[in-house]
């Protein structure tokens, strides 16, 4: 049994580097999101980085207001076109940082956890980071699976704008209850990210957990 896929914000410790990305799921579902929720106190974090736009593919902006940007670890994404003077100004003034155009300091840490709903049944994922300056745009991928037999397969997906929040909480319960077995959730490190006010470009590290549930 699949879990439909719904897009909605995710919930498990992980990493954070500049740049990200997440799919997958199928049947009924519910998903809430937070830009203000504390990580869950067991949930595995990891450290973010920050990434620099190195030029912008789009002539104009598509029909949701977005532009394709190429970033300077090689990753493609799309941004409001509303931020892509700040992003452009922060490169130029870290032009020179390293080599490659990365600042390696810490902008923040990701997390993600998987544990129980609130009826006490399987499954549950909580998800979300905190950056050192505010962000002004987030997109997240994430992913839960069980155990062979348990026919939990679900792709997490979060997006949008946040109103110059520095920590972003996301989570998802399954429509279902599923059965005893072990399930784990992660965060894509390639296709997670949040833009801060600064202009930079905060990546994921793609954090993991696992957790053994029973009914």
């Amino acid at each position: 049994m699949k879990e439909k896929k719904v897009l909605a914000t995710a919930a498990s410790v992980v990493a954070i580097t500049a740049g990200l990305v997440l799919a997958g799921g199928a049947g009924p579902a519910t998903a809430q999101t937070s830009t203000s929720t504390v990580a869950p106190s067991a949930a595995p974090a990891s450290a973010m980085h920050e990434v620099t736009v190195e030029r912008v593919l789009d002539k104009a902006p598509d029909s949701s207001g977005h532009v394709r940007v190429q970033l300077s670890n090689g990753a493609t994404i799309s941004i409001l076109a509303s931020h892509v003077t700040s992003a452009r100004n922060f490169a130029a003034k870290h032009a020179n940082v390293t080599p490659d155009g990365t600042v390696t300091g810490n902008c923040g840490s990701s997390y993600i956890e998987v544990n129980y709903k609130s009826n006490g049944e399987p499954v549950h994922m909580d998800t979300g980071f905190t950056v050192n300056h505010a962000a002004v745009e987030y997109d997240w991928h994430a992913h839960i699976s069980g155990s062979s037999g348990t026919g939990y397969d679900y792709a997490y997906h979060a997006s949008g704008t946040l109103a110059a929040h520095s920590t972003w909480h996301g989570q998802h319960s399954s429509g279902d209850n599923y059965p005893s077995g072990t399930y784990a959730a992660s965060v894509s490190a390639s296709g997670s990210w949040a833009l801060l006010d600064t202009g930079s470009i905060c990546y994921s590290g793609g954090p993991y957990d696992s957790a053994y549930l029973t009914r």
